[in-house]
């Protein structure tokens, strides 16, 4: 009886160490995931519940050893509970390999996007540049346009101020034209009265010529001869 104790602690330390050293592979690959993927899926998360009360059965199996019918018990349940482990590590182990599978399919996926945002990058830089020169420029010609707008207001006051001369110089112009065109009046009426004049004087010198004329007239006052 106490052989096949010795055999099944064992055959039980064997299966701990076996499932120990399956802990840790599944340990580090569970961490390659997290650290590739940063996420466990819902059977990794069963997975672990069940090897820490894997755990927590093993230490309450080493710490509870006062009865042999204890021990065998408990060896009895950790037998159980290693087999549905190793079964679960099993099926964990496939999942692993498939997660494997999905995360090199992802990685070689992020390669190629990586690839493409580094191209993209690259086009963005140059988009950026052009836009940054072309920003430049434009802040040339809104500093021309300034410059030119200035240039513009100063010629609209110099128009203005022109054209306020041109006004007076108008003013100043049709003043004058009444003025002349009094004085064409004037020397119109003038004209007028040298003609008469000249007539009466040719009156005055002709007159059998003009004796009918100078009768009709005689009482008639005439203008003075000089002014």
């Amino acid at each position: 009886m106490e052989m096949m104790i010795v055999v099944e602690k064992e055959n039980s330390y064997q299966k701990n160490k076996q499932l120990k050293g399956k802990d840790r592979q599944l340990e580090s690959v569970v961490k390659e995931l997290e650290t590739s993927k940063k996420k466990l899926t819902e059977r990794d998360e069963q997975l672990q519940e069940k090897d820490r009360l894997l755990a927590e059965n093993t230490q309450t199996l080493q710490m509870k050893d006062e009865t042999l019918e204890e021990k065998e018990t408990l060896l009895k349940q950790t037998r159980a509970e290693l087999d549905k482990t190793i079964k679960e590590l099993e099926d964990s182990q496939r999942h692993m390999e498939e997660k494997n599978t999905q995360l090199e399919n992802l990685n070689k996926l992020l390669g190629e996007k990586e690839t493409r945002l580094k191209k993209t990058d690259k086009e963005l830089e140059t988009s950026t540049n052009k836009l940054e020169t072309l920003g430049q420029e434009l802040q040339d010609k809104q500093r021309q346009l300034q410059e030119m707008m200035i240039v513009v207001e100063q010629q609209k006051t110099e128009l203005s101020e022109k054209n306020k001369e041109l006004q007076e110089k108008e003013s100043l112009l049709t003043e004058r034209e009444t003025q002349l065109m009094e004085r064409d009046k004037q020397l119109q009426e003038k004209d007028r009265l040298l003609e008469e004049k000249t007539k009466q004087l040719q009156e005055q010198t002709d007159p059998a010529s003009s004796a009918p004329i100078r009768r009709r007239n005689s009482k008639e006052v005439l203008p003075p001869t000089s002014e």
